[in-house]
């Protein structure tokens, strides 16, 4: 919680009022034992300061719920642990389909 506080922060100038953990996984048991570990970030508040290293080049936008639920899998969304963190949200969320 600490780290994914620290690291929100340091790359969008935002801090999170409220941090809920969403859950855990293991994107590769078969080769690896590394965990990703899913929150919730609300509540923001701007800082307007981001923290990046000198090999850093990170660019945020804001972008409404439903056009990322329909773009996962796309080009723009091709990450199956950005999938996969959108499945505990929607869990957290109690949204059934």
């Amino acid at each position: 919680e600490t780290a994914a506080k620290r690291e929100l922060e340091e790359e969008t100038g935002y801090k999170a009022n409220k941090l809920t953990k969403l859950g855990q996984v293991n994107p590769n048991p078969a080769l690896f034992c590394n965990h990703v570990h899913v929150y919730l970030a609300e509540d923001l508040t701007p800082t307007g300061i981001q923290h990046l290293d000198k090999d850093e080049f990170i660019n945020y936008l804001e972008i409404p719920k439903e056009e990322v639920l329909q773009g996962m899998g796309t080009e723009q969304f091709p990450h199956a642990i950005m999938g996969t963190a959108l499945c505990f949200y929607l869990k957290h969320k109690k949204i059934k389909f």
